[in-house]
Parts: C-alpha cells; sequence; structure tokens
C-alpha cells in the first residue's frame, strides 16, 4: 500500500520544481526580450536613416512604370493627368539590360595549387549555372538601374540532399527596401552590420526556428505592409489599371493563425574578432542566434540537435582529424603533351586539419552593386534620377500638344460692353442657335499655328537624353537617321557599348564577391566528394571537388591553400539585324569565317563575349578544321608507306639517278 504522505511530499516536490523551471523561464524571457528590445531600437535607427532612400524607390518605381501626374503647367501649381503616359525611363533601361553572367578566373598563388584551384572553380562554376542566377540576373539588371543599387545574399541550404552530398550554397535577389545597414554606414566596403528583412508567415517561422516561434503571437512584430510592397497606386494607373505592386500579399490579422505574417529581422554583423555573426529576431523576441556564422557546430544525431556550451552557444569546432589518407588527383604533362591525371598525397592520416572560415566585412553574405557610385553613400545613382527631368518635360510637351489638338486653336472675342449677354451663350456647348443684337460685338479668330515646334522641342528633348546616356535610337534597333551607312551604324553601336561597359564593372565588382563568398561557404560548411560538370559542346567534362583538395602539408602543418579570382564579363552584345549583317560581311571579307586554327582562337574569345551564334559558328570551324588536319594525316601516312615500300624503294631510286642524290619520289 503506497504511503500517503510520501506521495503528497513526492507531488509538492514536483510542483516546486515546475515552479522553479517557470521561474527560470521568466526569468530567461525577461533577459531575452531586454537583449531583443535593445537589438530593436538599433534596427529603428537604421530604419529611419533608411527611409529616404525608401521613399526614392516608390518614386522611381512609378516612374518607370508609366506615372502619368505632372505639374506646374499652370499658373495655380495643381497637377494634371497626361492622357498618354511618356514610358522614356522604362525604354532606356530596357535597352541597356545586360543578361551575361560574368565568369571567373580563379588563380593560385602557389604552382603545386593549380589543380585543386581548377576544381574549385569547376565546383563554383557548376553551382553558378545550377542555381537560378538567370532569373536572379535579369530582376537585379532592371532593379539596379532603376534605384540606383541591387542586393545579392549568398546562403547555404543546409536540407538538400544531392547525390552522396548534402547541402548547397544558394544565391537570391533581395529588394533594397528590405535591405538595411547600420546607421550611418557610407562606404559598403567597411559596412559591419546589414540587416534583411521579410514578412514571413507563422508556419514558415516554425517550420524554420522550431518551437520558440511559437511564441511570435505574444512576443512578435506583425508585418510590416511596406516590405511587400513598392510604388504606390496614386496616379500611377493606365487604363484604370494598377500597375504597381502596392499591395501586399493577403495575409490575416488573427495572431495565431499560420498564415499570419511577422516582421523577421536578420542582423549579420562583425564581432570584435573581424568574425561573422547572426541573429535572427522580431520585435521583444530573439528566435536564433549564431555568434562566429562560418565555424562549425557540434551535432549530435541522436537527439536531432546541436550541443550547447557553457555559455548556451552551440559548441564550435576549430579541426577535425583526418580517419585515413586523403589522396587527390592532379593534372600533369604526358609523354606525347597530352594532360594526364595521377594520384597525389595530399593529407596523410591522424593529420588535424583547421576548419577553414573567412573574416572582415566582406563576409558579409550580402553584396550590393551599385549602378553608378554615389559619393558617401550605400545608394548608386540611378538612371532614373538622370532622366526623370527629361521624361517630366516631354509630358507637359505631349500634354500641351494634345490640348491643343482636343480643344481647338479658335478663340472668340467679344466686345467687353456686351460681357453680361455674352458670358451666358458662349459658356453654353449646347446651344446652336444664339440670338444677340449685334453680331458686330462676336468675332471668332484661329490662332492655329504649324504644330511643328512642340513636336521638335520633344525630338530636341529625346536626342539630348540619349547623348547623355548614351543610349542610341540605333543600339535600341531604330534608325532615326543617324545612321546613314554601316560603318556609323557600327560606329554608334561601339559607343553604346562603351557607356554600357563602365557599368559593366560594378557589375564585375558585385560578382567577385558573390565567387567569394561561394567558394567561403562551400569551403566552410561542405563535407565529401562534389561532383561536377563542365559542359562542352564537343565532350563534357566529369569530376567531383572535396575540399581537402585546398588542404596541403606545409612543413608537416596543414594550411589551406590560396587564390586569386580575376572577373572577365563584357556588356551584352548588340542584336540589331543591319548591324549584325554588317558586322558578318566584314568578318567574311577579313577572312575570320575560314577553317583555320587562328580563326578558332578569334571565335572562342567571340564566344566568350556571347556574340550571337557564336558556338554554333565556332563548332562548324573546329568540324572542318579536324577534318582537314584529318586529310593531312592520311596524306602523310601514305607517303610514309609508299617510301617504305619496296615500289617505293625502287622508285626513289630511279629518280635520284635522274634528278641527283637528293631527288624523291612525290
Amino acid at each position: 500500500m503506497k504511503n500517503p504522505v510520501k506521495s503528497l511530499i513526492r507531488g509538492v516536490r514536483n510542483q516546486v520544481e515546475k515552479v522553479k523551471d517557470y521561474i527560470e523561464e521568466v526569468k530567461d524571457m525577461d533577459k531575452m526580450t531586454r537583449e531583443a528590445t535593445e537589438l530593436m531600437d538599433e534596427y529603428i535607427f537604421a530604419e529611419k536613416e533608411k527611409q529616404p532612400w525608401n521613399d526614392k524607390f516608390d518614386r522611381e518605381e512609378r516612374i518607370y512604370v508609366g506615372n502619368r501626374t505632372f505639374g506646374n503647367t499652370r499658373a495655380d501649381g495643381a497637377t494634371d493627368d497626361a492622357r498618354t503616359p511618356i514610358r522614356i525611363s522604362q525604354s532606356i533601361i530596357e535597352a541597356q539590360i545586360d543578361l551575361n553572367i560574368p565568369e571567373a578566373v580563379f588563380k593560385p598563388i602557389s604552382e603545386d595549387d593549380e589543380s585543386a584551384v581548377k576544381k574549385l572553380q569547376a565546383e563554383a562554376d557548376y553551382t553558378i549555372r545550377n542555381s537560378d542566377l538567370d532569373e536572379v540576373n535579369s530582376s537585379a539588371e532592371r532593379v539596379v538601374k532603376k534605384h540606383g543599387i541591387s542586393c545579392y545574399k549568398v546562403l547555404w541550404d543546409f536540407n538538400y540532399q544531392g547525390p552522396g552530398f548534402r547541402g548547397k550554397p544558394e544565391i537570391i535577389e533581395v529588394h533594397p527596401k528590405n535591405i538595411l545597414w547600420g546607421a550611418g554606414t557610407v562606404d559598403k566596403n567597411k559596412c559591419r552590420i546589414m540587416y534583411h528583412v521579410e514578412n514571413i508567415t507563422l508556419q514558415e517561422c516554425i517550420k524554420k526556428y522550431k518551437d520558440i516561434a511559437r511564441k511570435l503571437p505574444d512576443y512578435g512584430l506583425c508585418a510590416d505592409i511596406k516590405y511587400d510592397t513598392v510604388g504606390d497606386k496614386n496616379g500611377s494607373g493606365v487604363n484604370n489599371t494598377n500597375d504597381i505592386n502596392a499591395q501586399a500579399d493577403l495575409f490575416t490579422t488573427q495572431k495565431n493563425n499560420p498564415m499570419t505574417k511577422y516582421a523577421i529581422i536578420e542582423k549579420w554583423y562583425l564581432d570584435d574578432d573581424d568574425e561573422l555573426c547572426l541573429t535572427v529576431f522580431s520585435d521583444k523576441l530573439i528566435l536564433e542566434k549564431m555568434p562566429k556564422f562560418y565555424h562549425r557546430r557540434k551535432y549530435d544525431p541522436e537527439k536531432k540537435e546541436f550541443e550547447l556550451d557553457e555559455n548556451g552557444n552551440k559548441k564550435l569546432l576549430d579541426s577535425f582529424t583526418l580517419e585515413e589518407d586523403y589522396v587527390s588527383e592532379v593534372e600533369q604533362q604526358g609523354e606525347n603533351g597530352q594532360k594526364i591525371k595521377v594520384p597525389q598525397m595530399r593529407v596523410p592520416k591522424g593529420t588535424e586539419v583547421p576548419y577553414y572560415y573567412p573574416k572582415g566585412s566582406k563576409s558579409l553574405p550580402i553584396v550590393i552593386q551599385n549602378n553608378i557610385p554615389r559619393s558617401k553613400s550605400m545608394v548608386g545613382i540611378s538612371d532614373i534620377e538622370r532622366t526623370a527631368d527629361f521624361e517630366e518635360t516631354m509630358k507637359k510637351m505631349i500634354y500641351k500638344h494634345e490640348e491643343k489638338i482636343l480643344k481647338g486653336t479658335t478663340k472668340v472675342l467679344y466686345n467687353k460692353i456686351m460681357e453680361e449677354e455674352a458670358a451666358p451663350m458662349l459658356n453654353n456647348d449646347e446651344l446652336t442657335i444664339i440670338g444677340v443684337n449685334d453680331v458686330k460685338n462676336f468675332l471668332a479668330v484661329d490662332f492655329k499655328d504649324n504644330g511643328r515646334e512642340a513636336l521638335e522641342f520633344y525630338q530636341f528633348i529625346s536626342e539630348q537624353l540619349q547623348y547623355m546616356l548614351g543610349i542610341t535610337s540605333v543600339w535600341q534597333g531604330i534608325n532615326k537617321g543617324e545612321s546613314s551607312s554601316g560603318k556609323m551604324t557600327d560606329s554608334l553601336i561601339n559607343q553604346t557599348a562603351e557607356k554600357i561597359g563602365i557599368k559593366a564593372n560594378e557589375k564585375n565588382i558585385a560578382y567577385k564577391r558573390i565567387y567569394q563568398l561561394l567558394c567561403d561557404f562551400i569551403l566552410c560548411f561542405s563535407d565529401g566528394d562534389r561532383p561536377y560538370r563542365i559542359d562542352s559542346k564537343f565532350q563534357p567534362e566529369y569530376g567531383t571537388f572535396n575540399k581537402l583538395d585546398m588542404v596541403k602539408m606545409n612543413r608537416g602543418n596543414p594550411t589551406w591553400a590560396g587564390w586569386d579570382i580575376e572577373i572577365s564579363a563584357e556588356p551584352a552584345m548588340n542584336k540589331n539585324r543591319e548591324a549584325l549583317i554588317q558586322q558578318i560581311t566584314e568578318m567574311n571579307s577579313q577572312g575570320l569565317l575560314q577553317a583555320t586554327p587562328q580563326n578558332l582562337l578569334v571565335w572562342k574569345l567571340l564566344q566568350k563575349m556571347n556574340f550571337p551564334n557564336a558556338e554554333l559558328v565556332l563548332q562548324t570551324l573546329q568540324e572542318q578544321v579536324d577534318q582537314q588536319m584529318q586529310m593531312e594525316q592520311t596524306q602523310i601516312d601514305q607517303q610514309t608507306e609508299l617510301e617504305n615500300s619496296p615500289q617505293g624503294a625502287l622508285l626513289n631510286s630511279i629518280a635520284q639517278k635522274i634528278g641527283g642524290n637528293n631527288a624523291t619520289i612525290k
């Protein structure tokens, strides 16, 4: 029989333990809310500093989609709505879209690391090609020209399951309204704090941040609609349509509903050791803390969780021990000059290999690209900043010209003495028969002009706009008389390409950072062999990359190989048919379409520059060159066989008697 006293004591102890746990939980929550409040105060300070830029992004979006409102055409300062939107800014931006993905060239610092660095480049290139980078680039190209800034984010997908490996790096594009930087930051290369804020549903938060996210209804920040919208619909509709994303994704206002959205803020910052850290929070709730972000954490596969140190942080690992020798294949020159792969000992068994992790401002996973750099500012100069005033003037000219056509140019003059009689009649459009005391008191005068001045001024503004930006009509496929010959067309196209090429340098700078971050994530978080494929029309090359390829022994100590990254990207080639035909004709006259080894090199360069159909031409020329070399080799083999045969020896003997000792049969 159970002792009721002991049962009572046991129950009291359990209740006391629950109360203690509750008190500790309250203390922890109180500490957490104070820390989250401090983080939120810093974020709000940065948000207020960023707000003028967000307002600028909204104005530029309205202009881009065709804002019809403009002002100061009347003395009272009222605004007018143009009947015909002048989307010149949109046309100029669309003419500059560069769909090329910059290519990287990795160069090892040490000669014996060449094979390893080549594998790293192949893995990075394969990752680039298998991501949605075409879509990212297309969106970023428009955003950077509209707003002067575009933002890329590199991250690691731990949940990805590949053939024999886990995890992969990803590249996404984030709208500049959703990216903030620490208050007072004026140089992207010295930035130490960046924020990424998104409105995310409660259901998604629970999936990503686990049980702590269930506290969002009590402690989190409800969705901020401005981070789901850009522009506004006032004065921007065309034909009564809403051309601007001024409506956020629908979400409920019920706090516990899985589809309720909360503003989730990621704070990426550098600590005192210049190492990257991450804190995710929402108002008074901290969802995740990852000090030393690039460090590996100790993971318990049975408990499905990370081990924690005495401070409650996930336990960091400094190195790992190799359980067997790591042998890597390296390329070497064979006896016949061909490249062969031979095994090479890279790291011996039992070596303590330090984990790789980057430091400094360039380890921040958010990359900013400017359109045209602006001094002492994170945001560059947009193309709309340069075109907005021109477009405003053009709207006014078209509006005034339309008014003149629709309302007519005939004016009625009347005798001021008869004003009392004239006023009600002149203001009534329905009267067709008007009785007056004296017809001579009224006079109709037509003030019609030739109508050319307004249109000529419109054309002048359009030309000035093109001269400023360098985007000629010929580049856009429209010849308005600027080009009178093929050479003139080519010259105008080259001038535009040079202008666009200047901006391409900013894109190259951004992609250099992206490639470096890709490599950082691969070397930090990847494990085992990762397959890659180098595509070619002739023969694909397959291989595998292991981050241990980048480890080498230096006087008995393991070190990571060093490398440099160079970016090569050309602006988009012009697709104007007339210009292309002219270029192809000139190439043919220069002999560049003939099948020679020298021309193969030329077309390989043109392929790198994305010249239209360069790959097809290169493949055709390569096949012709291979056939020529095969025919020449066949003739040499036949000649050798003939000379070595008895008949050949007899013929050579006869030829020497007739033509001298040096004569041979051909």
